[in-house]
């Protein structure tokens, strides 16, 4: 098993807590190879208002935001403009 310190450094040094929301949208969603894709119509229901009423809610926290669709995770960064 690695050891989680060698990816520590995903956040600033200076941030000591943070939230994370980790949306997993489904294989369908993948953005790779389609001969990569073990679930093709593998496609999870969420809430959308849900996550942002939560980024809002939270708004002064340093919240860390994984998502395995990249234009998800671009909408929601462009949106909090961080």
């Amino acid at each position: 098993m690695e050891n989680i310190e060698q990816h520590v450094d995903l956040l600033p040094k200076n941030i000591t807590e943070s939230t994370l929301i980790h949306l997993r949208l489904g294989d369908k969603h993948l953005e790779t190879d389609i001969n990569y894709i073990g679930c093709k119509n593998d496609e999870r229901i969420f809430s959308e208002d849900n996550i942002f009423k939560f980024i809002e809610k939270n708004y002064n926290k340093t919240i860390f935001f994984c998502c395995d669709n990249n234009l998800f995770r671009q909408k929601i960064k462009e949106k909090y403009n961080s």
